[in-house]
């Protein structure tokens, strides 16, 4: 959203992520016009329920990230350090506190009643 303007510029698809840090470096967004675009984490100013607010449409990078994109993470098999079966990944948890972006955790399921959130803290590896 430009609040400048009163506009939105696009959706927010997925993001791009540094899997040894766990830093969530620009999301992807999404446009009519220009196709898929990063919004480095740098670039936003706010984020509520319904919006992701940027000053300027000038911030939108044409250039993508060379990072893993975060739908990569979605289904994969969570193992425990032992060898146990804790599920599959269901969706993904981020944080933010400007200027940063960060995974956070992630929702594990396995069954299909058994939802629990595992902090991404406690992830040795992807």
């Amino acid at each position: 959203m430009l609040p400048s303007e009163g506009r939105a510029v696009g959706t927010v698809v997925d993001f791009y992520f540094k899997p040894e840090t766990n830093y969530v470096d620009a999301l992807c967004v999404r446009t009519r016009l220009h196709g898929d675009l990063a919004l480095p984490a740098t670039g936003i100013s706010s984020i509520s329920k319904d919006a992701i607010t940027i000053p300027n449409a000038q911030v939108l990078l044409k250039a993508l990230p060379p990072f893993p994109k975060g739908e990569n993470l979605l289904s994969h098999k969570v193992t425990g350090e032992r060898g146990a079966d804790l599920g599959t990944v269901g969706d993904v948890l981020i944080g933010f506190r400007p200027p940063v972006l960060w995974i956070a955790g992630f929702e594990v399921t396995k069954g299909r009643h058994s939802n629990k959130v595992l902090d991404a803290d406690d992830v040795m590896e992807y």
